[in-house]
């Protein structure tokens, strides 16, 4: 350093790094070294030629795939650098030769066995550009968790790279002598190495099952229809019997590229043999120089809350009733609930779920019927009991126009069991109504008195006339457990009734034309109707 030209401080500055930077590089030295040796034990005890096979993928493969033909996974998460350094160092020392400036070149080297994905283009650290946009959009990620698990999608044409790759080096160095690749998953050293760099640079914990999920989707254009062959092969040899594809097909009739998953592909190499595979694939497979691209989305489990509602009026339908493309209404239930709960958690959307329904004109008294409400990517995963009960305080406050229409109790916050205990007891429950019933001969209590002997009456209704348009025609078996009335004047009556869940209580008072039988009317002998 020229003492003329900086500053004593910049001079003091400089001299301290480019001593941190010789004890770092010493350090990596060491590292290497001793890595070197363990690597060299680890060959040697699987009695692999490991220089051999080595030299033979390194013109066409990553170091990363390179240790997934070798089956080594404890070093996945090193650099690209320090893992071309170790393979080169390894080589050397048995007389052998790699190219180390292959990197280096004007024309990228691209992996021909997993097309890029394991490249420190994509997933290096701090530079890869896939390990970048994770964080980046982590940053800007407003839902809340705790956890997180990694989703990724691959393209299906690697299926058929790592069996043209592993073929390739069997016909070089005699060893691999299965038809089917036994290498390290690409998705598996995909999620090591990513997993890795998330819990450094963000201190986030992986788990196989998380409620947030990390959603990666790869892709690299050159290769998508390299797969395409299987499919046919397999038809016209008879390997598999001929099925129409599902989804699309393109104009040769042909399922389209994206339409096909790296499973369904795996399925189709499941009787593939060597001698096969070769006659209709290369072997290496084809050099590509495009890198692979990527989209990222992250998606976490609905989050549920729960409550019971009582409608009070008799012109508020379930959910919004739109009849010919014509909205009848104003107001629904659902929109009800679903309009003040729902924005505390910046959810993408919404569901209603509730134990069963009742007609628009039918009240909900009671302890009310349960409901639940789905909602779908929270941003806000958890809101306090106590912010709950407000919002069911200013729901049913007098204040709010609508509590006359409808009010709600017990909001709650419960998970998915909850909602599966709720639909399943929605058919398995008894129900009670109460129905003002006319009947059109004069009544006394002693001509009534039979209906309080009724005791699980099974009754066959066929599908209600009301309800033809959107429900399949077909006979239901119900069952009507008790009956009870009031008297209110000579010709109407509260009637009282205990019955199974799904019972059509219109129908089962009138008879529907005779298509619920028996009925109150043919048990009564009389025209009757419920108001």
């Amino acid at each position: 350093i020229n003492a003329s030209s900086y500053p004593r401080k910049e001079i003091k500055r400089r001299t301290q790094r480019a001593t941190t930077t010789a004890m770092a590089t010493q350090s990596n030295e060491d590292e290497l070294g001793r890595i070197l040796s363990e690597f060299e034990n680890t060959m040697k005890e699987r009695d692999l030629k490991a220089s051999e096979i080595i030299q033979a993928a390194w013109p066409i493969s990553c170091p990363r795939c390179i240790l997934r033909v070798l089956n080594v996974s404890n070093l996945m998460f090193r650099s690209e650098k320090f893992l071309e350094a170790l393979l080169c160092n390894f080589v050397e020392k048995t007389g052998g030769h790699l190219d180390r400036s292959r990197g280096k070149k004007e024309e990228k080297f691209v992996c021909s066995c997993c097309v890029g994905l394991l490249q420190e283009e994509l997933i290096g650290n701090p530079d890869g550009s896939l390990t970048n946009s994770i964080v980046s959009l982590l940053n800007q990620c407003e839902t809340q968790f705790k956890d997180y698990s990694l989703a990724l999608s691959i393209p299906p044409a690697l299926q058929i790279r790592q069996y043209s790759v592993w073929y390739y080096l069997r016909e070089k160095t005699g060893q691999f002598q299965t038809d089917v690749p036994q290498m390290l998953e690409i998705k598996e050293v995909l999620k090591w190495v990513l997993g890795g760099f998330l819990s450094r640079e963000k201190g986030l914990v992986f788990k196989f099952q998380s409620d947030f999920t990390i959603n990666v989707t790869l892709k690299n254009s050159s290769t998508q229809n390299e797969h395409l062959f299987l499919q046919k092969m397999k038809e016209d040899e008879g390997m598999a019997k001929r099925k129409k594809a599902r989804g699309k097909r393109n104009a040769e009739g042909e399922p389209k590229a994206d339409e096909i998953s790296i499973k369904y592909v795996g399925k189709l190499l499941e009787d593939i043999t060597y001698e096969k595979f070769k006659s209709h694939s290369p072997i290496p497979p084809p050099v590509i120089t495009e890198q692979a691209t990527f989209s990222i989305s992250f998606n976490h489990v609905p989050v549920y809350v729960a409550g019971r509602y009582i409608k009070l009026s008799r012109n508020l339908s379930q959910s919004p009733w739109v009849i010919d493309g014509q909205r009848k209404g104003d107001n629904s239930v659902e929109e009800i609930i679903t309009a003040p709960v729902a924005p505390p958690f910046k959810a993408d959307s919404t569901k209603f779920i509730t134990a069963g329904r009742e007609d628009i004109d039918v009240r909900m008294l009671g302890r009310g019927r349960p409901f639940v409400l789905e909602l779908s990517n929270p941003k806000v995963i958890s809101v306090s009991q106590e912010k709950l009960n407000q919002l069911e305080e200013e729901m049913n406050s007098e204040k709010n126009p609508l509590s006359s229409m409808l009010k709600v109790v017990d909001l709650q916050m419960v998970n998915r069991n909850e909602v599966t205990k709720m639909k399943e007891g929605e058919q398995t429950k008894t129900k009670n109504y109460r129905a003002l019933v006319w009947i059109s001969k004069k009544v006394t209590e002693s001509d009534l008195k039979f209906l309080r002997e009724v005791k699980d009456l099974v009754i066959e209704q066929k599908t209600p006339v009301r309800v033809l348009h959107r429900r399949s025609l077909m006979v239901r078996k119900k069952t009507i457990h008790s009956l009870d009335f009031e008297i209110i004047h000579d010709n109407f009556i509260h009637l009282h009734l205990h019955t199974e869940a799904g019972t059509y209580i219109k129908e089962f008072v009138h008879s529907d034309l005779g298509r619920t039988h028996p009925s109150f009317t043919s048990m009564m002998g009389c025209q009757t109707d419920i108001l």
